[in-house]
């Protein structure tokens, strides 16, 4: 029988960042980060960690103690760009063990076997935008906004339900 265990793992500084990836450089060394520049791949430094999610899209991660040097940073950039703090906006959700892709699997039309360990991208979970970042062959996390948590909660309960079923 596959399982997989939800957790909520601890709070990360979390951005959207948007910025012409022109100036991905600029941005890369104020931010101490590199911008990765192909949709969905991540790269990290410092314990900070950057996703692309569109051409000119990223979420940024940092430790919670980061996130007043990384808006001071941002505020001296002297290219156009927009960092905005979606921790407030953004719940995250952390699934791990020999079930978790089957469970995620369940409810996503996105073939988890194209995301590669440390890439992430946007989808669908049950109809909700969501944001997976697979950290590990067997572990994934999941971002979506608080509003629907308590919705991809539920729809998640149930597959564990499945799962453990063996159904």
């Amino acid at each position: 029988m596959s399982t997989a265990e939800i957790t909520v793992p601890a709070p990360l500084a979390r951005f959207s960042l948007r910025v012409d990836p022109a100036d991905a450089n600029v941005v890369a060394a104020a931010l101490a980060v590199p911008l990765p520049l192909v949709i969905g791949t991540r790269t990290e430094a410092g314990g900070r960690a950057l996703l692309a999610l569109g051409p000119d899209e990223w979420l940024l991660t940092a430790p919670e103690a980061d996130a007043e040097a990384i808006g001071a940073a941002a505020a001296g950039l002297a290219v156009p760009h927009s960092l905005v703090g979606i921790c407030g906006r953004d719940m995250v959700l952390h699934l791990a063990g020999p079930g978790a892709a089957t469970l995620l699997a369940m409810a996503m039309p996105r073939n988890l076997a194209t995301i590669p360990v440390g890439e992430g991208a946007r989808t669908v979970f049950d109809g909700v935008s969501v944001v997976i970042t697979r950290e590990a062959e067997d572990a994934f996390t999941l971002s979506a906004w608080r509003s629907y948590m308590p919705h991809l909660s539920a729809v998640l309960a149930a597959g564990q339900r499945e799962l453990a079923a063996g159904i």
